[in-house]
């Protein structure tokens, strides 16, 4: 049973990074360029053991970001926002997935200011995915109980076209 989720899993989702989690987005497919807009972003543990996934608080190239690429194939990334939070609540960003087992969080993307913002060009067709490469730190893995790691490395969602108008 397990075995036909992750194929089917996989086939919808992409393809499942070496330590086996897929990358997820949805958003609206059509979006206008003065207003924000609300990505949802999932993350499915394909692998055999269970893992801690750390939804970033960090939008940056070594965080979680963005990517949109134009008909010409020019790379657009999302702004860089460090977003405060306390040291009490730091593991509350560390969600434990069970094999098989997904989560979803929302993020505004929006004007440049306090939200994360993707600055295109203008109106046309873009490839938007999501790109995780978070930084970890070594107390990290306070957050992590009953044997499961952390899990780290890179990894892409599957594009998804959206329309600027």
């Amino acid at each position: 049973m397990i075995a036909l989720l992750v194929a089917v899993l996989a086939m919808f989702a992409g393809t499942a990074s070496e330590s086996g989690v897929v990358l997820q987005i949805d958003a609206p497919r059509v979006v206008d360029t003065v207003t924000h807009f609300t990505v949802s972003f999932t993350v499915t543990n394909l692998g055999p053991d269970g893992v801690y996934f750390k939804q970033p608080w960090k939008w940056a190239t070594n965080g979680l970001y963005l990517q949109a690429t134009d008909a010409a194939g020019k790379v657009y990334e999302s702004s860089t926002v460090l977003f405060d939070i306390s040291t009490e609540t730091r593991c509350t960003f560390f969600k434990a997935l069970g094999a098989g087992d997904s989560f979803t969080f929302r993020e505004s993307i929006g004007p440049p200011g306090h939200l994360p913002s993707l600055p295109l060009p203008g109106a046309g067709r873009y490839r938007l995915k999501w790109v995780y490469d978070v930084k970890h730190y070594d107390d990290e893995s306070a957050c992590a109980v009953g044997g499961w790691p952390v899990w780290r490395g890179r990894a892409t969602s599957p594009e998804i076209e959206i329309v600027v108008r």
